[in-house]
Order: C-alpha cells, then structure tokens, then sequence
C-alpha cells in the first residue's frame, strides 16, 4: 500500500446510511446475499437495510472502518461479541427479512445461520463479518487499507482474526494476507462459504 495513504478512520453514528450504501454496492453480486434476497423485489435496497443494521452494530462496538475517502469500509466484532448484529439489532433484522423475502423462504435460511455457527472459531478472536470496497476503486489496495488496523490491533493482543468468505474469488486475496482455510460448507442449494483465520503474529 502506498506510504502516503491516508490512515483509515472509524464510521461515526451519523456516517451509517453512506456506509451502508457502499457495502451494499460491493456486495451486489455477493453469490450468499444474492441467494438470500434472490425473492427480493429490489435486491439493492434490500442488502443497504440489512447492512444498516450491521453498521449500527459494529458503530457502537467501536468497530467499524473506512477509508479516509470512503472507498471501502470493514465492520469488525471484537473478542466476546463476534455476532454480526448486537441483540437490539439482531431482533429487528428477522421481521425485516421476512417483510422482504416472506416467511417460508426466510424459514429455510436457518440451516445457513446453523452452518456458520457450527463451523465459527472457537476461543478469543476478532471477527470481520464483512468488507467492501467500492466497485469503482477495487484493485487498488483499499481492503488492504482497512484491514490492517485490527489485523494489527488483534496481532498487539495475541488473538486470531477469523471470516466468512461468501465468494470464492477473494479467498486468494485474504490468503495474501497470511489467512488460512479453515472449512467450507454450504446450505441446501445455496453457495459455498469458507471460514479462513489470520493466526497473530502473520504478516499481512
């Protein structure tokens, strides 16, 4: 990464709708979300509400990322809260989902939350439930930029980091960054996820 970028800042309260819009864009061909909101009437605007939710989460851990000219954004879990959304979150996600996709399909996706939970790491850990940069300036070393702070951070504390790979052509990127494939699983009929952990002490 170039020496004069600027370092990356945290996503303040009121920076939550841009930086779900971001994510939303970088994900919009995410295969997991797509399958998710495949019954979606307007996939988009679907995927920026889930990620709304996510934001406020990582936002009031303190854990939420960007790039100083916001080209990507990483929302990070710290050790002892590696869910994707806190409690208050999490209960207003399950009517959402079902509001956007309808109650028999939303049903059938607890075999994938099953799935992650079976596979997630077990002990202390930093947790990155998603990272996204823009579609218009990928390529260019922004992921990197907003990764390394917590990379650092969980290095400093002697803990793993651990994510959920939900497509199949950043596995290389996150292995350049020192994370190893831990498993790969996928619900019926949907894509395959792998779980890839960054051991302390790794060069990223």
């Amino acid at each position: 990464m170039p020496t004069d970028t600027p370092p990356a800042r945290l996503v303040l309260p009121g920076d939550t709708e841009r930086a779900a819009s971001l994510l939303a864009r970088a994900f919009a061909d995410d295969p997991v979300l797509c399958w998710i909101y495949a019954g979606s009437d307007d996939r988009l605007r679907a995927m920026t509400g889930f990620f709304e939710l996510a934001v406020e989460t990582a936002v009031a851990r303190g854990h939420a990322i960007r790039s100083a000219g916001w080209e990507a954004a990483a929302l990070w879990a710290p050790p002892g809260a590696s869910g994707v959304f806190d409690a208050e979150r999490g209960a207003r996600f399950g009517p959402m989902l079902v509001a956007e996709i309808g109650v028999e399909r939303a049903s059938t996706l607890g075999e994938l939350s099953e799935l992650m939970a079976a596979h997630h790491y077990v002990g202390d850990h930093f947790y990155l439930p998603f990272i996204g940069v823009d579609p218009d300036h990928q390529g260019r070393g922004r992921g990197l930029e907003v990764m390394r702070p917590m990379i650092e951070t969980a290095d400093r504390n002697d803990l793993p980091v651990y994510l959920e790979s939900s497509n199949p052509r950043n596995i290389s990127f996150y292995e350049r960054l020192g994370f190893e494939v831990q498993a790969q699983w996928a619900p019926t009929g949907g894509p395959i996820m792998t779980g890839m952990l960054h051991r302390p002490g790794t060069r990223a």
